[in-house]
C-alpha cells in the first residue's frame, strides 16, 4: 500500500549547507552537490531532486546531486529534498560555482608564473622604447591574470605578448653605465674635422723664430729625420 508523506506525525525534512565540492571546475568536469539532511522523526533520505542552471540559462533537473560542467560562467544547484515517505522540505537549498573554460587553469597558471618573473627583470639596462613596451605587456597581462572572467585565448594572448615583448628586449648598447648602473650618455665630440683634412704648425701648435731656426738647423744636419720634419714654407 502506498505511504502517505501527510500522515499525522510525519514532519518536513530540513535541507541545509549546501555547496560544490570545489569552488572552481572548468569546463567538462563533473560537479557534486554536498548539503546537509536532517529529519525531526529519523526518516531516512528519501527520492530528492536537484535543479542545476547554467550560465546560458539552461537547466537540468536530474535525481542525482552530480552533473557535468558544460559552459563556463555561474553554476548553482537548488537541492530538493524529501524523505523516504516522500514528505519534501519546506524549503530547498541553494549551492554556487563558477566554471571556466577547460585549459583555463592551467593558462592562468602560466601567466602568473610569467609575471612573477618578469617582474624581477631590471629595465634600466634596456632601451627605453623596448623597455616601455615590455612594461605595457606586463601591466596588460597583471590585469588579465586579475580577470576572473578572463577567456582561455585572452589568458593564451596576454602571456604570448609578454614573452614576445621579454625577447624583444635590447640592451642599452648606445649608452654607458657607471659603477652604480646609472645610464650616462656617450660623450659628443665636436669639431671634428673632415676626412681628408691638411694641417699644417699653425693647425697644432705656435712655434717662436728660434724654435723654427733650431728645427731648419737640426735637418740640415740630419738627413733621415727630414723625411718626417716638414718645415714651414717661409723658413
Amino acid at each position: 500500500p502506498a505511504i502517505l508523506f501527510m500522515e499525522q506525525g510525519n514532519h518536513a525534512p530540513v535541507v541545509s549547507e549546501a555547496s560544490f565540492d570545489k569552488p572552481i571546475y572548468e569546463t567538462g568536469d563533473l560537479a557534486t552537490v554536498r548539503y546537509s539532511y536532517t529529519d525531526p522523526d529519523n526518516d531516512t533520505e528519501g527520492d530528492s531532486r536537484y535543479c542545476f542552471t547554467f550560465a546560458n540559462g539552461i537547466q537540468f533537473v536530474t535525481d542525482t546531486p552530480s552533473i557535468t560542467v558544460m559552459v563556463p560562467g555561474e553554476i548553482r544547484c537548488q537541492v530538493y529534498a524529501a524523505d523516504q515517505k516522500g514528505r519534501p522540505a519546506t524549503d530547498f537549498a541553494l549551492a554556487a560555482a563558477t566554471a571556466v573554460e577547460k585549459g583555463v587553469s592551467a593558462a592562468k597558471a602560466a601567466l602568473s608564473s610569467e609575471i612573477q618573473a618578469s617582474s624581477a627583470i631590471d629595465l634600466s639596462i634596456y632601451t627605453t622604447e623596448t623597455a616601455s613596451a615590455f612594461q605595457h605587456a606586463l601591466e596588460a597581462a597583471k590585469a588579465c591574470a586579475g580577470n576572473a572572467n578572463a577567456s582561455l585565448s585572452m589568458l593564451q594572448n596576454a602571456l604570448n605578448t609578454l614573452r614576445e615583448a621579454k625577447a624583444n628586449l635590447k640592451p642599452a648598447s648606445a649608452n654607458q653605465q657607471d659603477g652604480n648602473g646609472t645610464q650616462t650618455p656617450n660623450p659628443v665630440v665636436k669639431n671634428v674635422p673632415k676626412k681628408g683634412t691638411v694641417f699644417t704648425y699653425k693647425n697644432i701648435i705656435p712655434l717662436n723664430f728660434f724654435f723654427y731656426r733650431y728645427l731648419k738647423f737640426f735637418t740640415l744636419y740630419n738627413c733621415n729625420l727630414r723625411h718626417f720634419i716638414i718645415l714651414p714654407s717661409h723658413l
